[in-house]
């Protein structure tokens, strides 16, 4: 019965020292360079309409003078509409990519306590997104 006491509590104690000790876990570093740049298709002049020639500006009517600039005015308000769609979507495309390669605020490097809380069990409290 001695010798059964004292391999039930040396079972015990290695059973509690057992669970004491959990894996560490494994740091998995990944370097990546990204160099974020432009697609050329928006990266083209804008256009510019010329004005009219000067012989057939100077050989016109007055009425027509006139027609011939509002028209010109007319392509190049068009033509600055069509620039400044141009470099929304640069801003936009740009804005998304540098979304898409910045480091994730949830993610815990070494040394750093978790921002999520984690239960007794090990497990996150919170539920991960699909």
């Amino acid at each position: 019965m001695k010798h059964f006491n004292k391999l039930a509590s040396v079972a015990l104690c290695a059973a509690l020292v057992a669970c004491g000790t959990a894996p560490t876990p494994t740091a998995i570093t990944k370097y990546q360079n990204v160099i974020i740049t432009l697609p050329k298709s928006m990266l083209t002049h804008c256009a510019i309409t010329p004005p009219p020639s000067p012989s057939v500006y100077t050989n016109a009517d007055p009425q027509t003078r006139e027609q011939l600039l509002r028209a010109n005015d007319a392509a190049q308000m068009l033509n600055i509409k069509n620039c400044n769609d141009k470099i929304d979507q640069a801003n936009s495309w740009q804005d998304l990519n540098i979304k898409l390669y910045q480091p994730d605020p949830n993610s815990v490097w070494v040394g750093q306590s978790p921002a999520v809380p984690v239960s007794a069990s090990g497990v996150s409290a919170v539920t991960p997104a699909k």
